[in-house]
């Protein structure tokens, strides 16, 4: 897939985006990164799911590193976390490429959503969180309708 100028300036932004969240909420890109890429650039959803990964792999290493400079990042939790989710994370990536692409949108979509349910309520008022769960409500419900 070749990206054309305008197009590589609209990923470029997305980047941006994914990078800024994942750096000030801890998040993973995938919040942001996959619906940008099913609803915006028109990718299946496997496809935006790997994508989202596969950007995440330097984006998540930049951020581990300046919260681990800040004394903010726990190492031993973190390892104990990766024994788990390394081996989950391969099971279930293969288990995507099975699930049919609308299907497994939808589960996403649900997930999105309820991420979004939790925060709200959490936060307070007009807080970035609060905010961040709105955008989610929405992301999700967008996702679940199609494009």
């Amino acid at each position: 897939m070749t990206i054309g100028a305008m197009r590589y300036l609209l990923v470029t932004v997305i980047g941006v985006a994914v990078g800024a969240l994942s750096g000030l909420m801890g998040v993973g890109g995938g919040f942001v990164a996959v619906p940008a890429l099913v609803l915006i650039l028109g990718f299946n959803q496997q496809m935006a799911q790997g994508t989202s990964l596969l950007m995440m792999l330097p984006t998540a290493l930049v951020g581990a590193i300046s919260y681990s400079s800040h004394r903010n990042a726990h190492l031993a939790t973190a390892a104990a976390m990766a024994l788990g989710s390394v081996p989950a994370a391969h099971f279930t990536a293969d288990l995507a490429q099975r699930i049919p692409e609308a299907s497994l949108r939808t589960i996403f979509s649900l997930f999105l959503a309820a991420m979004g349910v939790f925060m709200v309520p959490s936060a307070k008022p007009g807080a970035l969180a609060s905010v961040a769960g709105v955008v989610l409500i929405i992301a999700g419900f967008r996702l679940a309708l199609g494009r």
